[in-house]
Order: structure tokens, then sequence, then C-alpha cells
């Protein structure tokens, strides 16, 4: 009799584990709520100059003395510091833009960006900020800035070019990518990929 009392009480428990463990777990339809410890940052941009940062749904705006902002690019150390990339004009839009770098919302003026227009900016693993563009004063050349130290990205095609574009730097794997692409005289935008500072060969795209 005291089997049949253990074995019907065991079997009830089971029963009760089994029911709370199909309850707890969520639907397949069911949102996904995030936890405390997980930030969602979306940065964009409306009226073409006025750049924004939603911070779980918090609005904040690139302010600064200078002129119109327009963020371009984004990355975040490892202590959680945000670093926002983008170009401002001080007047008139027949000049360059300057480039400008924010750091939790604030305008940071530790590095010299003067005769540079960034597209993108990554943190290597050691926390150095690295950031890709143009170099204004050398023919809007592609390049690299560790800090302040520029680097010359190797082209190719230079005599057919009309344009040149950085868009995107990032870190993979030990490897630094950086992506762009250039507007050549014929009006056709062929895609620029370096991997290492080396250039890739990528087939040009079709219009």
């Amino acid at each position: 009799m005291k089997k049949i009392k253990l074995l019907t009480l065991t079997c009830l428990l089971l029963s009760v584990a089994f029911m709370s463990c199909k309850k707890d777990d969520p639907k397949k339809d069911d949102p996904v709520e995030p936890t405390s410890e997980e930030t969602v940052y979306i940065m964009g941009t409306y009226g073409v100059t006025k750049s924004f940062l939603l911070t779980n749904g918090k609005l904040s705006f690139f302010d600064n003395n200078i002129g119109d902002f327009g963020a371009l690019d984004m990355a975040i150390a490892d202590n959680g510091d945000l670093y926002v990339v983008g170009e401002v004009r001080s007047s008139g839009y027949d000049a360059p833009p300057a480039s400008l770098l924010f750091k939790n919302g604030v305008p940071c003026y530790e590095y010299n960006f003067e005769h540079a227009s960034f597209g993108g900016i990554a943190i290597e693993d050691n926390g150095k900020i690295v950031l890709a563009g143009l170099h204004l004063s050398d023919k809007y050349r592609p390049t690299v800035w560790d800090g302040t130290t520029a680097t010359n990205l190797p082209l190719t095609g230079e005599s057919n070019i009309n344009e040149w574009h950085v868009t995107s730097i990032d870190y993979e794997d030990g490897h630094e990518l950086i992506v762009g692409f250039y507007l050549n005289y014929d009006g056709k935008y062929v895609p620029l990929v370096w991997v290492d500072r080396q250039l890739v060969n990528v087939d040009p795209m079709n219009g």
C-alpha cells in the first residue's frame, strides 16, 4: 500500500512539474521581453541633418555648437561607452562637411578631425578607436585613422574615378574589414573591400 501511495504521489508531483513547465514556456508567437540588462540603441536622421538616438525608447539628439549634424555610424566599447560619428556643416552646403565624434551624447574633441570626413567607426579589442573615411586634403582619398594617425588605403583605377566613398569599418575574427565604393566617369558604381588594409577585387555592379 505504501508503494502505491508513493508511486501515486510521485506521478502527481511529476504532473504538476510538467504543467508548470508548459505554462512558463513562451509560445512561439509570444513577444520576447528584453531583460533589464539589455540596452537597445536605434540611431537615425530625419530632415537630412537632424540626427537622434533612441536608447531603450528614450529619445535624445546630437546637439553641438558647430552646425547641422548627420550621424553615420556608431560603436559601443566594452565599458559601455557609445561613440557616434557623423558629418557637420557649419555654413552653406557647398563646402565639404567636417567630421564630428560624440561620446555618450557629448561632442568628443580628443581626436583631431581636420581635413577628414568619416563614414565608419570601430573599436579594436584593445579599446582603440579606429575611423575610416576620406582624407579631404589628399584628393578625397579613402583613409583609415588610428586615433589621429592617418593611413591611406591602396586604390585601383584612379584615372577613371569620379568620387570615392567609405561606408563602414569592423573587426571580425582578428581581421579588419572596410567597405566602400567609387563612382567612375562612366556613371557606374564599383564596390570596394579592404581586408587588413589590402584591397580585395570585387566585380562592378550594373548601373
